[in-house]
C-alpha cells in the first residue's frame, strides 16, 4: 500500500484540532476549579498531607509549561503509540506517586490571581504551537519514567492527563471544604 500524504495532512489536522479543543477544556476546567477556591483558602492545606490548591496549581504550572522537544527525531512508531499506556497510569487516581524535584511545588504563599494567569498564559501557548508543530516527532530531551521517550503528541496528551488527575485532586479539595 503507497503512503497518501494528502490522506496524513487531513488526519494530522484534525488531531490537531481535536487535540486544541481537549486542551482548552480540560485546561479551562482546571483553571475554573482553581478560582473556586477563595483567597485564604488556595494557600490553606485541606487535610493532612495535602498540597494546598495552590501548590497543585504550581505543580501544574511546571510540569505542563513546556514540552522538552528541543532535540527530537523522526518517529519509528504510530505518534499516538504510548497514549493508552500513560493515560492507565495517570488516570488511575487510586495510586500515589512522588513528583520529580523539579516539579515540586514551592512552599508558597501564593496569588490566585498569578496562578491563574500563568495557566491561562501555557494554555495559550499550547493551543498557539499545536497547529504549527510535528505531533509525531519524538521528544528526545526526557524520558518519562515507565513511558520512556514521546512524541509531542504523546506529550500533550500527558499533560492533559496529568492535568486531569490533579483536577480530580482539587475537586475532591472542593468537596471536603464543603463538609468541613
Amino acid at each position: 500500500m503507497q503512503f497518501d500524504f494528502a490522506t496524513h495532512l487531513y488526519i494530522m489536522e484534525n488531531t490537531k484540532t481535536d487535540l486544541v479543543n481537549l486542551i482548552t477544556k480540560v485546561g479551562n476546567e482546571f483553571i475554573d476549579a482553581v478560582d473556586k477556591f477563595s483567597d485564604e483558602e488556595i494557600n490553606m492545606v485541606p487535610f493532612p498531607g495535602s498540597w494546598t490548591p495552590a501548590q497543585v496549581a504550581d505543580h501544574i504550572i511546571k510540569a505542563t509549561g513546556d514540552i522538552p522537544d528541543r532535540f527530537t527525531e523522526k518517529a519509528d512508531r504510530q505518534y499516538d503509540q504510548k497514549v493508552g499506556e500513560m493515560e492507565n497510569v495517570f488516570l488511575d487516581f487510586n495510586a500515589k506517586y512522588k513528583s520529580p524535584d523539579f516539579v515540586q511545588p514551592a512552599g508558597g504563599p501564593f496569588k490566585k490571581e498569578e496562578l491563574i494567569k500563568s495557566l491561562q498564559a501555557i494554555l495559550e501557548k499550547h493551543k498557539s504551537k499545536i497547529p504549527q508543530v510535528d505531533l509525531s516527532a519524538v521528544c528526545l530531551r526526557f524520558e518519562l519514567p515507565a513511558i520512556g521517550t514521546m512524541t509531542r503528541y504523546e506529550w500533550y496528551r500527558f499533560f492533559v492527563a496529568h492535568t486531569k488527575r490533579h483536577l480530580f485532586q482539587l475537586n475532591n479539595m472542593l468537596n471536603y471544604r464543603a463538609f468541613a
